[in-house]
């Protein structure tokens, strides 16, 4: 039975180290005995942006690299330029330059971070996935605003994106930047039921982050081999 426990960890750090007291007692020959045992456990402390405007895609890119200062507005809109020169009717953002970037930003941005994209065939199911070469789950959909307690969808032009990743090994969470918090969904089969309920909706897209040089040929199971 625990009576005392600790935790230290730096902030924006993946996991944590929790120290466990436990004390036992011995009647053994009617003495009174007192053990103390230490145990460590390694916890999951997970970096967690939350949604700002249309900034989704920040918030996606810095949750996927569990660093808020992995991508800011200032380097999308910067990509924005080199794709389009265009400061006000930019195709690959917003408008009124409050975010909503499109896919040919962020696979610039991973591409600078030895990283690529690789779109999801949704003719496939999610159980055709090579979990091991996928450093993170993309994933594109409606965007949902509440509003007096309910819940509706946006114009398909108005799309958010969030980002699933795995901790601790073989333990995956939505790291969606409209959640309160990140959202346990659990092991690969979990994680795979999951998918295939996001699939099924006509506007969600699943895009699977890899490491720069992995092709769809690598994330997808050969089911033809052996």
């Amino acid at each position: 039975m625990p009576f005392m426990f600790c935790k230290h960890g730096k902030e924006n750090s993946c996991k944590i180290l929790e120290t466990i007291f436990y004390f036992r007692v011995d009647l053994k020959n009617n003495e009174i005995k007192i053990q103390i045992m230490e145990e460590k456990v390694n916890k999951t402390e997970l970096y967690h942006e939350k949604q700002r405007l249309q900034y989704c895609a920040v918030h996606a890119i810095n949750n996927l690299f569990q660093n808020a200062d992995a991508c800011s507005k200032a380097t999308l809109d910067e990509i924005c330029y080199n794709l389009n020169p265009s400061r006000w009717l930019n195709p690959h953002r917003s408008m009124l330059g409050l975010g909503n970037y499109d896919i040919n930003v962020i696979t610039m941005f991973l591409q600078s971070r030895e990283h690529e994209v690789v779109w999801f065939d949704k003719r496939r199911p999610a159980e055709d996935i090579k979990l091991e070469e996928v450093f993170g789950f993309l994933l594109n959909d409606i965007s949902k605003q509440s509003l007096f307690g309910k819940t509706f969808s946006l114009s398909s032009s108005f799309k958010h994106w969030y980002i699933i990743r795995e901790f601790n090994n073989d333990c995956y969470f939505n790291l969606d930047s409209k959640l309160q918090k990140p959202l346990e969904i659990g092991d690969d089969k979990l994680l795979i039921e999951y998918l295939n309920t996001r699939l099924i909706q006509k506007e969600c897209q699943l895009l699977l982050v890899v490491k720069t040089g992995r092709s769809g040929e690598d994330v997808y199971i050969n089911k033809d081999a052996g």
